[in-house]
Parts: structure tokens; C-alpha cells; sequence
């Protein structure tokens, strides 16, 4: 499993107003030798992780639930913007959770297969969302 985070480095993101956030520039990561692209005004909620439940910090999940919240929203991976699967969203979000040089900047096992079993209950619904909507859009451009 490889994850690295290209130029221009780390997300940065600013607050909105309904609680999520905004990235401010492009967010490129390449898993398994895959550029995934977040792209500049994407707004997220981070790391959907309840705060008041154990698990691991936040910030070591973080990267993970921009990354899947991104993939959720495009339904596509990748430079090619191929289509992906709602499973494939999941395990993009435990690759990125696990990956790290050092074990403060990454989720545990055990931690990381509770995140992606809870994406597997909990997402649905978004994802159904996000491709309705899909749906909705290539009938308006048809």
C-alpha cells in the first residue's frame, strides 16, 4: 500500500459557515501509483469519526475523509476520472487512514477497519445522494 501527498503539499482548508470545510487549493495524492485530485473549493466535513466516540485522533484521519468525502461527491478516481464503486470509496479511505512514516501520523488496525466497517453502515445514504444527483445532471445535459 503506497500514499504519498504531492506538490502542493498537505490541504489547507478555511471553515464554512455550515460547518464543514473548504479546501483553498488542490489537494493531489497518489495511492498505489494513482493521482487523485481534490480539487480547490470542495467543501468537506473532514473526518465524519463521532468526536465524542474512542477511536483514533482526528488528525490522523483527516486526509482520509477528505480523500473519501472527494470520492464520494465525484463517484470517479483518478486522473482519467474513471467511475468507482461505493466499496472502492471505503477502502480508498482505510488506505490513506493507515498510511503514514510513523505511527503518530496514522490510524491503528484496529482503529482503521472500525472507520472503514462504520463507512460501510453509515455512508450510504450519502453516497445514493451524491448519484441521484449524478443522474439528475446528465439529464440536464442530454
Amino acid at each position: 500500500m503506497s500514499v504519498k501527498i504531492l506538490p502542493p503539499g498537505p490541504p489547507r482548508n478555511e471553515d464554512t459557515c455550515d460547518g464543514r470545510e473548504r479546501l483553498l487549493r488542490d489537494f493531489i495524492i497518489e495511492i498505489d501509483g494513482e493521482k487523485f485530485i481534490c480539487p480547490e473549493g470542495m467543501t468537506h466535513d473532514g473526518s465524519s469519526w463521532p468526536r465524542c466516540a474512542p477511536g483514533p485522533r482526528q488528525r490522523r484521519i483527516k486526509r482520509a475523509g477528505i480523500v473519501h468525502d472527494c470520492a464520494c461527491q465525484l463517484g470517479t478516481f483518478g486522473e482519467d476520472g474513471r467511475k468507482i464503486g461505493y466499496m472502492e470509496t471505503n477502502r480508498l479511505w482505510f488506505k490513506v487512514a493507515r498510511a503514514g512514516e510513523h505511527k503518530s501520523v496514522r490510524a491503528g488496525p484496529v482503529w482503521g477497519w472500525i472507520g472503514r466497517v462504520g463507512l460501510f453502515l453509515g455512508c450510504w445514504p450519502t453516497w445514493l445522494r451524491y448519484r441521484k444527483q449524478d443522474t439528475i445532471d446528465e439529464g440536464e445535459t442530454t
